[in-house]
């Protein structure tokens, strides 16, 4: 005959299933331009109500939540998921960075990048690059 009171399994049953919903996951995979580039060096946040989880890419456009620089992983929910990268224009020498990215995926409320965490897995990115900022015009000459 079991002598625990119905109350004491609600409670021991509550805190069990709290500990389960505290558990991390590993999200991994690539970023990359729509031409098929990979973005090199790029910040990708994943963004929920209680935290915000930064990850960087490595050369080849890769990232993964849970690695020895980061140890933590993703907790089950929603995401809105943000992309950045600066780096220098083709053929640009002694500039300073710019946004490589379309500005819309470096903002959490114009990214329509979003992710839903309920166990580890694979999700890839795809961005569109920033607009070409517009050359210099150089300066009509001085009239004598």
């Amino acid at each position: 005959m079991c002598t625990m009171k119905p109350v004491w399994f609600l409670i021991i049953l509550a805190v069990s299933i709290t500990g389960c919903s505290s558990k991390e996951f590993r999200v991994s995979g690539t970023i990359q331009y729509s031409d098929g580039t990979p973005v090199s060096k790029g910040l990708i946040t994943f963004v929920s109500a209680d935290r915000n989880v930064m990850v960087e890419t490595d050369d080849n456009g890769r990232y993964t939540t849970a690695n020895s620089t980061n140890k933590s992983g993703l907790t089950p929910g929603q995401y809105k998921v943000t992309i950045s990268a600066k780096g220098l224009p083709d053929g640009a020498k002694g500039e300073r960075p710019v946004e490589m990215i379309d500005a819309k995926f470096s903002n959490v409320t114009t990214s329509e990048l979003s992710l839903d965490v309920t166990s580890s897995m694979t999700k890839d990115f795809v961005v569109e690059r920033a607009a070409a900022a517009p050359a210099k015009r150089k300066r009509p000459p001085r009239e004598s």
